[in-house]
């Protein structure tokens, strides 16, 4: 978790308005959900991500090491051809597998296990890592969790937001790393806001983390050029 360091990004999704604002994805994503539309969108946004990372990959060279993150959501997932779109985007957009992570929550990895643990076995084998992302927030079997071949483990920013230096408790943290530890995972910690956080987590063992200390949201230009004028690194997604 090195602030010089930059191993990846993960593709935010915005809906911009005529005033100038944005509408938040957790008042559009539910409302996407329920009218049946979140499965395009979501396959919108991981050819977007692919785009763009195959473009980054040719500006810079292909001497930068980077991922872009892309969050899959429940529905999306389950869908019977998911492997196959992934596959045939990849081949479309020129995006090599290891430039792109998907995210998976715990509530949707166990809807089926055994579905699930296949698809992300797929997934791995193509070389497109994943990750268990918020975790922490759900009510997941450790059972199943442990069966299921994830890369990585992130940490809900629930867990790491309010702490500071007046206020900090970081028990459950420590717990969820040493568990994925454990599990062979690497650990990621979302919601990093101060450089108390970034401190502790890595006195903690937790060696990658995001968050807005290290930046706010940025348009694919800005980000492009953050990554070529930093040093990166291997990472995880």
């Amino acid at each position: 978790m090195n602030e010089c360091n930059i191993v990846g990004f993960e593709a935010l999704l915005r809906w911009p308005q005529p005033n100038g604002d944005d509408t938040a994805p957790d008042i559009f994503i539910p409302v996407a959900e329920e009218c049946g539309l979140i499965v395009p969108l979501g396959t919108w946004v991981l050819r977007e991500a692919c785009r763009t990372a195959a473009r980054w990959s040719i500006e810079t060279g292909g001497d930068r090491t980077f991922f872009i993150s892309v969050n899959v959501a429940p529905n999306q997932f389950q869908q019977p051809n998911f492997i196959d779109l992934v596959r045939d985007i990849l081949m479309e957009t020129g995006a090599h597998p290891r430039t792109i992570a998907m995210e998976l929550t715990e509530s949707a990895a166990v809807i089926n296990p055994m579905r699930t643990a296949h698809m992300l076995e797929e997934l791995r084998t193509m070389g497109v890592r994943v990750s268990l992302d918020d975790f922490g927030t759900g009510y997941s079997s450790l059972a199943h969790l442990q069966a299921m071949p994830f890369d990585a483990l992130k940490i809900d920013g629930s867990f790491v937001m309010n702490q500071d230096e007046t206020n900090t408790n970081w028990t459950i943290v420590k717990a969820m790393t040493s568990m994925a530890e454990a599990m062979d995972l690497r650990v990621v910690a979302e919601g990093i806001e101060t450089e108390f956080q970034r401190s502790r987590l890595q006195e903690i063992g937790c060696k990658f983390g995001q968050g807005w200390l290290f930046d706010r949201a940025l348009p694919e230009a800005d980000a492009l050029a953050l990554l070529t004028s930093v040093t990166t690194g291997d990472g995880v997604p």
